[in-house]
């Protein structure tokens, strides 16, 4: 019964705050403030990928365009990419840009062949060689390009190959990964990778994972097997922590990760980080997603504003959305009674000491805090989850085993 119970609850919490995230155009940041950015192209978008800068896009009709923006969402024109070849897939970390070429025919069984290119100073491009380790014979699919990282696989085998790429866009030379297992999808995200494995023997295709933590010089510093009770939908990593969404009979349940002395433990799921996983797992339609950058995301829209029987014209709108908690004006005592306030609701009345702190944040800020249920007056703390949230944190939190 008790169990029934946990589980219910879990999915509550998840229903309250998945109904409310849906709610809204725009991904729940605290604070966010979105700029607005038009251009017009030809096809519309497919793929965009945005870090360190630099935004890059592939168009339905196999074109490229890449432009920069800086930290407050300011964009410079779009630049076409002209190459022979159609591309397939394009990604972007520390300044450069890596465009994978589909070839004459369909790209899974085509030679990998990838172009790199470098903003030069004079904002133009130049290309750069081949990467690192590899010749125009090897046939390498690259399968993510984040945080500084490269992982490409060799086509029909089970070696990867993985590169750093330092602040300055060098790449440096790969350290090989052999895995026994299929690999059958790959996230990356702060030096931390998260692969789902499929294994004959083991035959977990849905729920069976292998985490790794990635060191400055490209070494694995941890690595840990992970086995989830019920089939994965989906996983994220959020900061230095793996959330899997999982499937069961009755509905949707989370659970959180994170390496902690080299070993994997299941922490507790916090409002603040199901509203952040939220954010970062929504999909609106005929809008392409990308939460690629520190504090920040980054949405694509493209309709059509224009159409004959020759051509058709899309307009592209990009919204930059920019966090408030990195605010250089907030002081290390305001981002701490934010991110307390986001763990645990904190309750202002009689309280004139919180209440003068809270009043001196910004006022985007306090508003979204209130919005969000972080701060409240009355009796009901939460404008979303009208139960107690407190008794549903401890009923999430009791220990599990972890599988490994």
């Amino acid at each position: 019964m008790n169990k029934m119970l946990k589980v219910m609850s879990f999915l509550l919490l998840g229903i309250a705050l998945l109904g409310d995230a849906k709610s809204k155009n725009l991904p729940i940041l605290l604070g966010a403030k979105p700029t607005e950015f038009k251009f017009q192209t030809r096809s519309k978008i497919k793929v965009v990928r945005a870090a360190n800068g630099i935004m890059a896009a592939v168009l339905k009709d196999s074109s490229g365009l890449v432009c920069r923006y800086d930290e407050n969402g300011h964009f410079a024109l779009p630049i076409e990419l002209v190459v022979y070849e159609r591309i397939d897939n394009i990604f972007t970390t520390n300044g450069i840009i890596i465009i994978a070429l589909a070839g004459l025919f369909n790209s899974f069984y085509s030679p990998g062949k990838y172009r790199i290119l470098r903003f030069k100073e004079d904002s133009t491009l130049s290309e750069l060689t081949n990467l690192p380790g590899i010749d125009d014979k090897d046939d390498i699919r690259i399968l993510q390009v984040r945080d500084g990282i490269i992982l490409g696989k060799k086509r029909n085998t089970n070696v990867f190959l993985l590169w750093l790429v330092n602040e300055n866009g060098e790449i440096s030379e790969p350290k090989i990964l052999n895995m026994s297992e299929q690999v059958v999808d790959v996230e990356i995200d702060n030096r931390i990778i998260v692969m789902r494995l499929y294994s004959v023997v083991k035959g977990h295709e849905e729920n069976y994972f292998r985490c790794f933590v990635i060191d400055k010089n490209g070494d694995i510093s941890a690595s840990q097997d992970l086995i989830t009770l019920s089939d994965c939908s989906s996983v994220k990593i959020i900061g230095k922590k793996i959330i899997i969404k999982c499937d069961s009979i009755i509905g949707y349940g989370y659970q959180a990760y994170e390496f902690r002395g080299g070993m994997l433990e299941q922490i507790p799921i916090t409002q603040s980080l199901a509203e952040e996983y939220f954010a970062c797992d929504r999909f609106v339609s005929d809008t392409i997603y990308n939460k690629y950058f520190v504090g920040g995301a980054i949405y694509v829209e493209s309709k059509v504003i224009e159409e004959n029987l020759s051509h058709k014209i899309y307009e592209n709108k990009i919204f930059f959305i920019k966090n408030l908690l990195e605010d250089p004006s907030l002081t290390s005592d305001q981002i701490l009674f934010i991110k307390e306030s986001m763990e645990k609701p904190i309750k202002l009345k009689f309280d004139m000491q919180l209440r003068k702190f809270f009043d001196s944040l910004p006022l985007a800020i306090k508003d979204e805090l209130l919005r969000l249920g972080c701060v409240y007056e009355a009796a009901i703390i939460s404008r979303k989850i009208q139960f107690n949230p407190q008794q549903v944190m401890s009923d999430l939190n009791r220990p599990r085993r972890l599988f490994s």
